[in-house]
C-alpha cells in the first residue's frame, strides 16, 4: 500500500465528498431535462451532497483553525487559498457580464 506525503489526509473525507458531488451531479441532471428532482428521506438528493460538503467543510476548517497556535497564520492561510480563485472567478465573470452589459446598453452593438 503506498504512503502518503501527509498520512493525515489518508482519510475517508475524500471519498464522501465524492459522493456528494456525484448527488449534486446527478441532481442537476433533472433540472437540465424539465424533470422533478427524485427525494429520499423528503430532502432532494442536491440538498442531502450539499449539505454533506457543508459538514465536511466545517469539520476539517475547524480541525485547521484547532491545529494551528496562531489565529493570524490560520487567517492568512485560508485567505491565501481563496483568494486566487475568488480573484479570477470575480475578474472572469465581471469581463463576462461587462461585455453583456455593454451589447444590453447599446442596443444590441458595441460602439
Amino acid at each position: 500500500m503506498p504512503h502518503s506525503a501527509h498520512p493525515n489526509r489518508d482519510n475517508v473525507f475524500s471519498h464522501l465528498r465524492l459522493v456528494a458531488a456525484a448527488l449534486v451531479l446527478y441532481s442537476h441532471h433533472f433540472a437540465l431535462w424539465g424533470q422533478p428532482e427524485p427525494q429520499a428521506l423528503g430532502l432532494t438528493l442536491g440538498l442531502i451532497g450539499v449539505s454533506l460538503f457543508f459538514g465536511i467543510s466545517g469539520y476539517l476548517v475547524t480541525q485547521s483553525l484547532m491545529q494551528d497556535a496562531s489565529a493570524t497564520r490560520f487567517l492568512w492561510r485560508r485567505l491565501l487559498r481563496i483568494m486566487p480563485g475568488l480573484t479570477l472567478n470575480t475578474l472572469f465573470f465581471a469581463a463576462l457580464l461587462g461585455g453583456m452589459a455593454g451589447d444590453v446598453a447599446t442596443g444590441g452593438a458595441l460602439r
